[in-house]
């Protein structure tokens, strides 16, 4: 989707001797994947602006970034799959976190069930991103950390009755484990074949 647009910036840097000409192909993949996930982030927040949830969109794409930073989970193959994946898990969840209710006993259902799956699954290797011994054993301890201060966080919102920030956490949490399932099955179905 941006593969023919950075080919073309860094041909024309290459040209005029800004960049080494032998690392064309790395500096392009490292442009496109750049612009690629600034326009994902941008659209969740463009989609949280018309739905009139910009401030929704801003903390949910805070945690979910933070979150599968280190937590990992399922990858599409494709960038432009995966673009376009933004287009319905976050107004999905926009919709949920607006028209959810505000049943605290359910939402901390959700959170428990999400940040255990975390908790227990963390992190998940992508196919497509392999992770070594040592990322493995930093990335887990980081995520578990991040879930572990994100579910402190929720339950003092919950206490103090912010509920509908709360929800956005919970609906953010369950999200990023949902994510980490189909990462598990994924890798290891790609394991067994």
């Amino acid at each position: 989707m941006f593969h023919a647009f950075s080919e073309r910036i860094i041909a024309y840097a290459v040209k005029n001797g800004l960049l080494d000409s032998e690392k064309a192909e790395e500096y392009i993949y490292g442009l496109e994947l750049s612009i690629s996930v600034s326009a994902s982030y941008i659209s969740v927040l463009l989609i949280g602006f018309i739905m009139g949830m910009l401030p929704e969109a801003a903390l949910f794409l805070f945690l979910y970034v933070t979150i599968r930073r280190f937590a990992g989970g399922f990858h599409f193959e494709s960038q432009v799959v995966c673009f376009l994946s933004m287009y319905i898990i976050s107004p999905l969840t926009f919709l949920i976190i607006r028209h959810g209710g505000d049943s605290i006993q359910l939402w901390s259902i959700v959170m428990a069930a999400s940040v255990l799956t975390i908790l227990l699954l963390s992190p998940v290797p992508a196919v497509e991103k392999p992770i070594d011994t040592k990322e493995n054993v930093i990335y887990g301890r980081i995520s578990r950390a991040i879930s572990i201060i994100v579910s402190i966080i929720y339950v003092v919102l919950c206490f103090s009755q912010h509920i509908y920030i709360a929800k956005i956490i919970s609906s953010t949490m369950c999200v990023v484990a949902i994510l980490e399932i189909l990462g598990k099955i994924k890798y290891i179905l790609h394991n067994r074949l």
